[in-house]
């Protein structure tokens, strides 16, 4: 099926930060963005990585995206991050904020989260789907984006759909979903042939395809229960 934007990420893209790698805020940035920033890593876009050690919140994280030259924002909210998953992360959120720009024709620093974080009520979190080569193998991911509420309608065309908290309990099952849909075996639904068609004319297999056909994919989600 047609990959349209459904880049692989390697070895090349999450290994850009040194160990260790605790809680903090990444940021790609030209410059030092504040005083008690530590150079970490190597560059995201031709840009030195730098750390905020300090416990950093969502809403913290959100506010950073527009600090000087940032390029991208990642928010490490544990030890349990490792530094190669919030490497892929700040790799992300360039991928990202480049392909966002082409759809809404304004850049936007785009704020990554290797695990589910904890968001209050004018922020979002969205769960984006990727693809990632591990010692060749491809496998399906999914990273966290942290975005104000009020930017889901210019980038998803509509309000967040209400099946989005299910979309989020069901993670694993869409990612299985997600590698069907890569290997031409979705389960047959009534909807089969419209998300077939679709995905064969350009689109691929992303948490923006599926917000938008989230009543198709729920019935996936419903089958996929069945057969288990």
């Amino acid at each position: 099926m047609n990959s349209g934007h459904d880049r692989v990420f390697t070895h090349a893209d999450w290994a850009r930060l040194e160990e260790p790698c605790g809680p903090g805020l990444f940021q790609a940035a030209a410059r030092r963005p504040h005083p008690g920033a530590l150079l970490t890593g190597t560059t995201v876009a031709g840009e030195p990585v730098w750390r905020s050690p300090a416990p950093t919140t969502a809403a913290e994280a959100v506010r950073a995206r527009a600090q000087g030259a940032t390029c991208a924002v990642a928010l490490a909210a544990g030890t349990g991050d490792h530094h190669q998953e919030v490497g892929l992360a700040l790799a992300f959120a360039e991928h990202l904020a480049e392909h966002r720009t082409g759809l809404l024709a304004v850049h936007r620093t785009c704020v990554i989260a290797p695990t589910r974080p904890q968001v209050p009520a004018d922020l979002v979190r969205i769960p984006h789907l990727l693809s990632v080569n591990r010692a060749g193998i491809r496998r399906d991911a999914a990273l966290w984006e942290i975005l104000p509420r009020a930017e889901i309608e210019p980038w998803l065309g509509k309000p967040l759909p209400e099946g989005a908290a299910l979309i989020e309990d069901r993670l694993d099952q869409l990612l299985d979903l997600r590698g069907a849909a890569h290997d031409r075996t979705l389960p047959r639904t009534s909807g089969h042939g419209t998300l077939t068609d679709l995905l064969e004319r350009g689109r691929y297999f992303s948490i923006r395809f599926v917000y938008q056909h989230i009543g198709l994919i729920t019935d996936l989600l419903t089958v996929k229960d069945e057969v288990q």
